[in-house]
């Protein structure tokens, strides 16, 4: 059976696994992402930190190797565009080809992509997705993630930039975005905002509590909009067979779930798409990045 190394990158930390194609974790380890930061340039570093975990856990018939990375990747596959939370003052990620580095580096074939591709990668799989299904998937964390699987492929667009729902301008929204626009959905629908709502209306109780402690408040009933928005305008432009939901926030203990399947409901054009509409939360686990690149690399590198 084959198997494959698969790579989840964050801003914090980043996961890597040795991943055998029936989904099975064989090994895997956490570090912090600082160390892809300093001390090098960081395809090389990575490049060290992928052959160390290889040697430490005897991974000796990997057929590949599959990254997901925060940041969009360009069409071609190749170059990762500037990664805002993995700077490296020596060379980060940003603008180089990190697919034939690392190729020269390991001597692996190797498949990158953006982080969310590879969660929608692992949902596809383990739900085994037809290739005429179109899939849309939200991850609502520090920020809006988004990808679209259509007809058998990651939609990534012309340049590599698309399907990035988190940045469509918000009618009159004027908060400044971490991308430099002003008025992106992200700006009013993600977990970074929704810290800065609990600090500046609701500190009287911890950020896990929100929804519980203050469960109707008119603010939090606004954030549940902001999510559902995106959610409904992409479901009405590709009309899909199903939509994935997850990310951090949604996992809160007390996140009003069904207030917002509701919203987004709401929104969405009737008869159809939303009387065919179907919503599901993430169902691939902790492990899904991880898991999501080893099945995107050995579909796509080999």
């Amino acid at each position: 059976m084959k198997s494959a190394i698969g790579i989840d990158i964050g801003g914090t930390n980043f996961r890597i696994g040795w991943v055998r194609e029936d989904g099975a974790v064989l090994c895997s380890d956490k570090k912090p992402s600082e160390a892809l930061c300093a001390g090098g340039k960081a395809v090389d570093l990575l490049a060290g930190e992928i052959r160390a975990f290889m040697e430490a856990n005897g991974v000796g018939d990997a057929a590949a190797i599959g990254i997901g990375f925060p940041a969009p990747v360009s069409s071609d596959g190749k170059t990762v565009f500037p990664c805002p939370n993995l700077k490296n003052p020596v060379e980060g990620f940003g603008n180089v080809d990190v697919v034939s580095r690392l190729m020269e580096s390991t001597g692996l074939p190797v498949a990158i992509a953006k982080d969310t591709d590879m969660l929608l990668q692992a949902e596809i799989t383990v739900r085994k997705t037809g290739p005429q299904d179109i899939v849309t998937a939200f991850y609502f964390g520090t920020g809006v993630g988004n990808s679209v699987y259509y007809r058998g492929n990651m939609l990534r667009g012309a340049h590599g930039s698309g399907c990035d729902i988190g940045h469509i301008p918000v009618l009159g929204g004027t908060r400044t975005c971490g991308c430099g626009k002003k008025g992106c959905i992200e700006c009013y629908a993600s977990g970074t905002y929704l810290a800065s709502l609990w600090k500046k209306k609701f500190a009287d109780c911890a950020l896990p509590d929100i929804f519980r402690v203050h469960e109707g408040a008119p603010e939090l009933a606004d954030f549940i909009e902001a999510c559902a928005i995106p959610v409904a305008a992409e479901v009405t432009i590709f009309d899909p067979t199903l939509v994935v939901l997850g990310g951090g926030v949604l996992e809160m203990e007390h996140f009003p779930y069904a207030e917002l399947t509701e919203k987004i409901y709401g929104h969405v054009k009737k008869p159809y798409p939303a009387e065919a509409m179907k919503i599901e939360r993430a169902m691939a686990g902790k492990d899904a990045g991880i898991r999501g690149a080893a099945w995107y690399a050995l579909a796509h590198a080999l």
